[in-house]
């Protein structure tokens, strides 16, 4: 009987102890230099296995020594993630770079690769007016052209206020170029790219002096970012004498009436609607511009002011009840108000559809059906998950203009196309402004290629951390959903599954910007350093790129 009590106190404690712990070491280096930077901040988070029955608490922070080694003991086995902190460096936290993860095992010590951190970029300077007296509370803008959706935009990475003297510093910034502006509370914007040609919208001609207001300028001056003298700021540099002088200029109003709206006071639950404004080519779903004007939900009136001359996207939304309502268009702002612009919203739409399969069964559980709106600042992207059977159903999409995307294909399959109203619409887009009836069908097909390999670099040696990318070729290069990238583990080896068959080249990055793999211009003048390839259905092929450098990119 004694026996038995032991044995079962003994698997109670069994149960209860804590798992063995392991640790974590490191070493955080100066990216530009090699040297060890001492005194990082070095922290690891993730799935570690918690704190259950008092067992020991996972080490999450530790501070690199002099020679910018770090040891952290008493870790719970699990994945973490480890990122580092320090004053005058920054370092670029992707979670998907194998090296900014470690597994933990019971017993063992975990090594990670190098934190490699880079000196930090710092900008400065005084914002005055009109009469040159110091401008207290400007907002500091530094924006950096990226690729979204295989397009050149610009987007804001930075962003500060200036002091009672006017003054400005903006610090932690990673090197490379980047465009300055400033703008005094309430100022309006300025298209930041030449606008495509668009019809323009009925206006009235200013008679009188028109209204004049601050708006957003570029460094060293101008209400453009065409006009903008870009700052390439290198590792560690200090650039000061930023200047930049704001003015007054003519800015108009846009007038319109919405119809179709639901009245707030027959319909319990409808706020008043909201119009915004963008510049055409402001990137999506950048909120600062966006500038939301009320509404009148029972005259259907809005009034958008301090609008410089430009092409823009106005667009309305009511949001309440099952389904919002939405109104778009586009309107070409010159020298004088735009008056009773119409707009008509209309109600979201339910769409149905389903995943089809050329033979055999597909395994969905990974696979989502993702439409992204072309235009539609202020609209999410609708996604769902498909059944087993493949059925789905898209709830509340907006009228607007679409591309559809698969990601998480099933294992082996690619996407062969996707029928709307009786055309494949797999490279182009999908218009569900004058209505959203029919079924959408997304076809998979089996015979899915892949491509491997290793990257090396000039001395053969394996290059982790590389970004390989994909482009398509022929009639394909237009479907910017092909356009894959993977980063290199730590032995350089990369895979790139559930391919297209088709034409494409392989390219190896030792950086380069946020999407420019999508764009074919951006490719073209390293075409010759890229690795062509003809992927036949089912097909593996093996390639070893060499990395390639952007100049002005780390």
């Amino acid at each position: 009987m004694r026996a038995a009590v032991a044995l079962l106190a003994s698997a109670a404690f069994a149960q209860q102890a804590p798992p063995r712990t392991g640790s974590v070491e490191g070493r955080v280096i100066n990216q530009i230099t090699g040297e060890g930077l001492r005194k990082a901040s070095v922290r690891i988070y993730g799935s570690g296995g918690g704190n259950r029955g008092g067992g020991p608490v996972a080490a999450s922070e530790t501070t690199s020594e002099a020679d910018g080694s770090f040891h952290l003991e008493n870790v719970l086995p699990g994945t973490y993630r480890v990122v580092a902190e320090r004053p005058g460096f920054v370092y670029a936290r992707d979670p998907r770079r194998p090296d900014s993860q470690i597994t933990v095992t019971p017993g063992a010590s975990a090594k990670i690769s190098d934190i490699k951190m880079t000196p930090h970029a710092v900008v400065a300077g005084r914002i005055t007016d009109e009469d040159g007296d110091p401008v207290q509370g400007a907002t500091i803008q530094l924006s950096r052209y990226q690729f979204v959706a295989g397009k050149r935009q610009l987007l804001p990475t930075h962003s500060g206020s200036t002091n009672d003297l006017g003054e400005y510093r903006i610090h932690s910034v990673i090197p490379g170029r980047y465009v300055l502006s400033a703008s005094k509370g309430g100022a309006g914007f300025s298209p930041y790219l030449p606008p495509p040609a668009m019809p323009r919208a009925v206006m009235r001609p200013t008679i009188d002096q028109p209204e004049k207001s601050y708006v957003a300028t570029y460094y060293p001056g101008g209400f453009d970012a065409t006009t903008a003298a870009p700052l390439d700021l290198a590792a560690g540099q200090e650039f000061r004498g930023a200047d930049i002088r704001i003015t007054k200029t003519a800015v108009y109003r846009i007038r319109g009436t919405v119809t179709g709206l639901v009245n707030d006071s027959n319909h319990r639950g409808w706020p008043s609607a909201v119009a915004y404004l963008y510049p055409v080519s402001l990137a999506r779903f950048v909120g600062a511009d966006r500038r939301p004007t009320p509404v009148d939900s029972r005259t259907g009136a809005f009034e958008i002011r301090g609008v410089r001359p430009g092409s823009y996207y106005v667009m309305v939304q009511q949001q309440g009840g099952a389904h919002s309502r939405t109104a778009f268009t586009s309107v070409e702002v010159g020298e004088g108000d735009i008056e009773s612009l119409p707009m008509q919203v209309r109600e979201a739409a339910d769409i149905k559809g389903r995943v089809a399969i050329d033979a055999g069964t597909a395994n969905f559980e990974q696979t989502q059906i993702q439409l992204t709106p072309v235009i539609g600042f202020a609209v999410a992207s609708p996604t769902v998950k498909p059944g087993k059977d493949g059925a789905f159903g898209l709830s509340n999409v907006a009228p607007l203009r679409y591309r559809v995307a698969v990601p998480g294909l099933p294992d082996g399959f690619y996407m062969k196309s996707i029928q709307w109203g009786g055309r494949d619409v797999a490279d182009s887009e999908i218009d569900f402004s004058a209505g959203a009836a029919g079924e959408l069908v997304v076809k998979l097909a089996s015979g899915a290629g892949q491509v491997e390999g290793v990257v090396r670099d000039e001395k053969g040696d394996p290059a982790p951390n590389v970004k390989v990318t994909i482009a398509p070729e022929g009639a394909l290069a237009s479907w910017w959903e092909l356009y894959r990238e993977v980063t290199s583990g730590n032995d350089g080896s990369f895979r790139l599954p559930n391919l297209r068959p088709g034409a494409y080249r392989i390219y190896a990055w030792q950086g380069i910007e946020p999407g420019a793999h999508q764009d074919p211009e951006f490719l073209k003048p390293f075409e010759s350093r890229s690795s062509p390839i003809s992927l036949a259905a089912g097909a593996s092929v093996t390639v070893h790129p060499k990395p390639i450098a952007v100049p002005g990119v780390l």
